[in-house]
């Protein structure tokens, strides 16, 4: 089962497709300057789709996380990990400060529920991690590895669990983008490009699909 924000992204790359990619392939290789111009915006607007995607779902995990502690009291491996990443990153913080924190992280905070004094310590630390987080979020401008690093780092996802071809399909098509929304008209077209290269649909179909997969069997997709 995938998540709403595969769900959504599936959708919207499907009209898009639809709308835009409704020209034959050419074996030659050449395209109608409309064909083109559709191409483009195409690559424009699933480059956006796939950046809200990935954008909406590291919110997603972490608001889920979150609820677990406000509901629950339960102190994941999400929240620790945004936790130790924003005080590593915080350079007003004392060292020993950090020190203390992540030493209390690290033993598993064995800290009573019940004690609304230790609650409100840890719910401090989450709370401006959280937010430190999301305004990590909201400054994301792009799909390319850089990117998507800085959102996957503090979450503690791993590229090295990942599937490297689907970020390297990405990363081609973000430096296509790229090149579209910021050089000349002239030069988008400098060497030959293929409309068909990619299954853009397929992209999100199986390679999105077992990014989510992994994520979920570790622990990090749990209520879709």
């Amino acid at each position: 089962m995938n998540s709403k924000e595969h769900k959504s992204l599936r959708t919207q790359v499907l009209g898009l497709t639809k709308e835009l990619i409704n020209f034959s392939e050419s074996p030659t290789g050449d395209y109608s300057e409309t064909c083109r111009l559709k191409f483009d915006a195409f690559v424009v607007l699933f480059h956006s789709e796939v950046e809200s995607y990935f954008e909406d779902l590291m919110k997603h995990i972490v608001e889920d996380a979150l609820r677990g502690w406000k509901d629950n009291c339960i102190l994941d491996h999400i929240l620790m990990s945004l936790i130790i990443y924003h005080f590593d990153r915080e350079q007003h913080v004392k060292k020993n400060l950090i020190a203390n924190e992540v030493l209390l992280i690290n033993e598993n905070i064995y800290f009573d529920s019940n004690d609304s004094m230790d609650k409100n310590r840890i719910g401090s630390l989450i709370d401006k991690a959280v937010s430190f987080y999301k305004s990590i979020i909201n400054k994301n401008h792009g799909i390319m590895n850089r990117h998507m690093s800085k959102l996957f780092d503090p979450l503690g996802i791993s590229d090295c669990d990942l599937n490297q071809d689907l970020f390297r399909k990405l990363e081609t098509i973000s430096a296509r983008r790229n090149k579209i929304v910021h050089g000349s008209r002239n030069k988008v077209y400098d060497k030959y490009i293929d409309p068909f290269e990619h299954n853009y649909l397929k992209i999100v179909d199986d390679e999105i699909s077992s990014f989510e997969k992994i994520l979920s069997n570790n622990g990090y997709l749990k209520n879709f």
